[in-house]
């Protein structure tokens, strides 16, 4: 077909492209399975039992304050956990952890040192 000098020609649709249907999916290995569904997964090795140094629970936050820095005087870097009882929120001043008990007997008696009680608490 021709217009105005030019030749014009007539294009057909693009051609429907279908895509190739995939195999079969073959049943997996044992070995090759992901570890999320292989039937006979070996335990994880048992974790050695850790240890932390529990100073107290305290409902007063200017006590949990001074209880930490008097074990920061100590040379001792503690953390805290919020707790609900039913005797309301406290929270709990600890050290460590600690992969040997020995490592926590030795803080706790740092801190007893120090003039605060300490428990050796096994997680």
């Amino acid at each position: 077909m021709s217009v105005a000098g030019q030749d014009v020609q007539k294009q057909s649709a693009p051609a429907k492209v279908t895509k190739p249907t995939p195999p079969a999916a073959a049943p997996l290995r044992e070995d090759k399975a992901p570890k999320s569904i292989r039937s006979e997964e070996k335990p994880a090795a048992p974790q050695a039992p850790r240890y932390v140094v529990q100073i107290g629970a305290f409902a007063s936050e200017s006590t949990v304050r001074d209880v930490r820095g008097k074990a920061q005087k100590a040379g001792l870097s503690t953390f805290t956990q919020s707790v609900s009882l039913s005797s309301g929120q406290v929270t709990r001043v600890r050290v460590g952890p600690f992969e040997a008990r020995t490592q926590a007997e030795s803080a706790a008696d740092k801190l007893r040192k120090a003039g605060l009680p300490a428990t050796v608490v096994k997680l």
